[in-house]
């Protein structure tokens, strides 16, 4: 249909993915930002460098800065905007083709699930959730919950893993509402079901993983 679209964090994806330098990526980001200033929302860059230039888990000082203004610094239509330009620019054009060649359809899903594949949610529309009210996080996630129960993917006691693994007290509320059966957040390290929450049950990354030599 021509509704498909990819999700704006898996442009990011693609976009750091396809440009090899990605200081010229930083460039274009600061040149909009500065274009933009007459929007009260968006702030100078150096406030943005402050709060996301700086190295995490996985990518360096570029990379994460590139990612945090992608994903979670501008204004929301801001970043849709720039995302999408930046996707056409470096990546394609035809995005209802590369979505359909990304994602996997409800047939995939139901195969899937026949062959014991555990179906759980990771919400909607993929957003920080900590920065949602509590009606839009119900909205998010029950959307993803009603898209799996029409695919005919039963959904009672369903997992779940927190986006970015970003999210605060309402959306602990918001899954308990929804009978979610436990959800796994980004902390690296092995749990205790005895002592840990099953609202917020650690998890390790593959990359934490030490790989055999």
């Amino acid at each position: 249909t021509r509704d498909k679209k990819i999700l704006d964090v898996n442009k990011g994806h693609f976009i750091l993915a396809s440009v090899k330098d990605k200081h010229k990526l930083k460039n274009y980001i600061d040149k909009y930002v500065d274009k933009s200033n007459d929007d009260h929302e968006v702030k100078k860059i150096d406030h943005y460098e402050n709060l996301y230039l700086k190295k995490n888990r996985y990518d360096g000082e570029i990379g994460n800065y590139i990612k945090r203004m992608l994903q979670v610094g501008l204004p929301e239509n801001k970043r849709a905007h720039l995302s999408d330009q930046l996707f056409k620019k470096f990546v394609t054009n035809d995005e209802i083709s590369f979505a359909e060649e990304l994602y996997l359809s409800i047939e995939d899903i139901k195969e899937m699930f026949n062959m014991g594949m555990e179906i759980g949610s990771h919400g909607h529309s993929h957003p920080w959730l900590n920065n949602l009210s509590k009606n839009d996080q119900f909205y998010d996630i029950d959307t993803s919950i009603k898209f799996f129960s029409n695919a005919g993917i039963p959904m009672d006691n369903f997992l779940f893993c927190y986006p970015y693994g970003a999210y605060n007290e309402d959306t602990i509320s918001v899954l308990e509402a929804l009978n979610c059966s436990c959800a796994f957040n980004v902390s690296p390290k092995k749990f205790n079901l005895e002592s840990c929450s099953l609202m917020e049950l650690p998890r390790l990354d593959t990359n934490d993983i030490p790989r055999a030599l």
